[in-house]
């Protein structure tokens, strides 16, 4: 099955032109989603075993972040960082002030892999002009409604409902 997008204005430019594409996102899924479609493709293994499996990597590679390296796994590199502002070289890491996150980017390989099969159907054009209305003294009921293109009654995401 092919990703969706859409065209959206690219507002970086002043060109009229200018696009950027917009995947239509089908949701999420999880591990026990991804186990069973292992399966479906003829895993030997249960959807448990890949989830018992998936849970030891998971602590392996916990451990191996403590200790300062970088996880080069099948799908994504994991690796530590740090947010926030040190004040002067002697200062340290203070949980009060600074944020551990880990980083990732996709493993080089699976994103090649990927390219070379990825397929694409161009849905409806959005226009990047929403039209916002609220009131201004309850900014939780903020409400945005993107413009259609072409006068038609689909979705923001180009489907008709």
């Amino acid at each position: 099955m092919a990703n969706e997008y859409y065209l959206r204005d690219y507002a970086l430019t002043q060109e009229p032109d200018d696009f950027i594409a917009v995947i239509v996102s089908r949701g999420t899924t999880d591990l026990k989603e991804l186990a069973q479609e292992m399966v479906q493709q003829g895993s030997s293994l249960t959807v448990e075993d890949i989830q018992d499996i998936f849970g030891e990597i998971q602590r392996a590679a916990r451990a191996l972040l403590d200790q300062g390296y970088r996880v080069d796994g099948p799908l994504s590199i994991i690796g530590p960082n740090i947010q926030g502002v040190f004040y002067g070289v002697g200062d340290a890491y203070d949980p009060q002030r600074h944020e551990a996150h880990l980083t990732a980017v996709p493993n080089p390989q699976f994103e090649e892999e990927w390219q070379a099969t990825a397929t694409f159907n161009k849905v409806k054009t959005v226009e990047n002009n929403p039209v916002i209305s609220s009131d201004r003294r309850e900014s939780r009921n903020l409400q945005i409604t993107p413009a259609i293109a072409d006068g038609d009654s689909s979705t923001p995401f180009g489907r008709s409902e």
